[in-house]
């Protein structure tokens, strides 16, 4: 009993150092190469939105997201795990993951983090004035 007591919690020490030591920075997001032909579609749900047709708009989004910071978080669920999220679809002839848009604080509120997130494919870090400039397009 003692040996299997021994086995179970180094099999767990060791899963968890290999999460907790990932190195590996998020790839860059996966985006338009263009604002030509592409619209946006931006929102907190399917029915509170706004579709964005103008090319220099377009630009400022992209321009926003490929500047964004990877980070070494994996994405692993569909949508963030936030209060809030708001969510950046490209759409176009080609279908694009979607970019979800949070906040994330932490000690009651002190310390405040703004991430997109690509589901399955990266998170990054924007500056407050990047997320504040695509929540108010």
């Amino acid at each position: 009993m003692k040996k299997l007591c021994v086995l179970a919690m180094a099999s767990l020490l060791t899963f968890s150092s290999c999460a907790l030591l990932n190195t590996e920075e998020a790839p860059a997001p996966i985006l338009p190469e263009t604002a030509l032909g592409v619209s946006v579609c931006l929102g907190f749900d399917a029915t509170n939105h706004t579709v964005i047709m103008d090319d220099g708009k377009i630009e400022q989004v992209i321009s926003i997201i490929e500047t964004a910071t990877p980070t070494k978080r994996q994405s692993v669920n569909d949508t963030p795990y936030a209060d809030e999220v708001y969510c950046v679809r490209f759409i176009g002839e080609e279908e694009y993951i979607p970019t979800y848009l949070y906040q994330d604080e932490r000690l009651f509120g002190l310390i405040s983090h703004w991430y997109l997130e690509q589901p399955y494919h990266g998170i990054y870090e924007i500056t407050k004035e990047s997320a504040e400039i695509l929540l108010n397009l």
